[in-house]
């Protein structure tokens, strides 16, 4: 119970932040991407526009949905996956062991991300879609909630897969003695919180591109 308050309240502490300082960006770039009236003026004019017609509330629409839904997806990615590796590594017999693929991939570590990915998936894809038609200021039927679900699960899974994989292998590079002294922990066995959420989650995003990018 003292492990799942923990990741909700930094699951909510990422959603709160998020909307705080990302959401008015947010709101601009979906109004110009879903809005035709809007596709040809910058961002500025399109932001402008919306603070003189509605103030500040504007620039946050669909803030809500966002802190919600962000509190949960944190909490079900690393809940889901935590949970998921806690379980393959008490059922040693039932679960995977060793590495593959030239000795670096942790076969847990893989599809406990896979798992944490989905779990994200399943409570992204309404939030972002609330968050989205309040943007652009258009109505919905709940027909059309999951819209989007097989390419945001996909989306959810490589990233969140990738960025569970890069820790893992951040620690083994750690440990192996190649990363600057700088970038490590006080057991100096391990990327400092800063370092390894940087690090890992940009490197994850850019796997996602590059797959997206081949596909």
């Amino acid at each position: 119970m003292a492990e799942f308050v923990v990741t909700f309240i930094a699951g909510a502490s990422y959603g709160l932040t998020t909307v705080l300082l990302g959401q008015p960006l947010d709101t601009i770039k979906v109004r110009m991407q879903g809005m035709p009236s809007t596709g040809r003026q910058t961002s500025w004019t399109v932001g402008k526009e919306l603070f003189l017609k509605e103030g500040i509330k504007g620039l946050y629409r669909g803030g809500l949905p966002l802190v919600v839904g962000g509190s949960l997806m944190r909490s079900a990615q690393f809940g889901v996956s935590g949970r998921v590796k806690y379980w393959m590594e008490e059922h040693p017999n039932l679960a995977p062991q060793g590495r593959l693929l030239g000795g670096l991939v942790n076969p847990q570590v893989l599809l406990a991300g896979i798992a944490g990915g989905i779990g994200r998936g399943i409570v992204e894809i309404p939030t972002d879609f609330f968050k989205t038609r309040k943007q652009v200021e258009k109505t919905w039927t709940w027909s059309h909630v999951f819209d989007g679900t097989g390419i945001t699960l996909l989306r959810n899974t490589v990233l969140y897969t990738a960025f569970m994989m890069y820790i893992d292998l951040s620690k083994q590079a750690c440990q192996s003695g190649y990363v600057p002294t700088i970038l490590l922990d006080e057991s100096q066995m391990g990327l400092t919180p800063f370092a390894k959420g940087a690090i890992c989650a940009n490197m994850a995003w850019l796997t996602v591109w590059v797959c997206i990018a081949y596909i």
